[in-house]
Formats: C-alpha cells, sequence, structure tokens
C-alpha cells in the first residue's frame, strides 16, 4: 500500500474512533440530562488539541492553528 492509502487508513480509524466517543457521548449525554449535572476538572489542552487534530478544516493548509504551552484546567463536564 503507497503513502497515501495508508494516509487514508490513518485517518479512517481516526474517524471511527471520534464517531465511537461521540457516540459515547451522546449516550451520557442523555443520561446527564436526567440526573443532575456533575462538575469536574476538564483538561482543556487536552480537549482543544483533540478538536484540532479531528477535524480537517482545523488543519494546514485550510487553517494554522497552535496551541502555545498549556491552558489551564476548567470546571466542567466535557461531553456537555
Amino acid at each position: 500500500m503507497d503513502d497515501a492509502g495508508k494516509g487514508f487508513l490513518r485517518r479512517i480509524a481516526t474517524s471511527t474512533g471520534r464517531m465511537d466517543r461521540i457516540i459515547q457521548d451522546v449516550l451520557i449525554y442523555s443520561r446527564v440530562l436526567r440526573t443532575e449535572l456533575r462538575l469536574e476538572s476538564v483538561d482543556v489542552t487536552k480537549l482543544l488539541r483533540g478538536m484540532l487534530d479531528s477535524y480537517p478544516e482545523f488543519q494546514k493548509p485550510k487553517a494554522d492553528i497552535a496551541i502555545e504551552g498549556e491552558l489551564p484546567a476548567v470546571l466542567g463536564n466535557e461531553p456537555r
């Protein structure tokens, strides 16, 4: 398999992992709506890096986004 094919397979694997996470988040979200919202520490740097890696429109050449340093954790609910 050439490099382009390997690149497509990597993107497919990344996308399926992301889709699994979305499905899990939707299930969690539906449970959250029925229960009290629990707040916990959210690693914003990890969350943003995951978003940037997951969406091609946030990557070169369409965008050039850099996160410099570590962002502070915030109190929130990551799936929401």
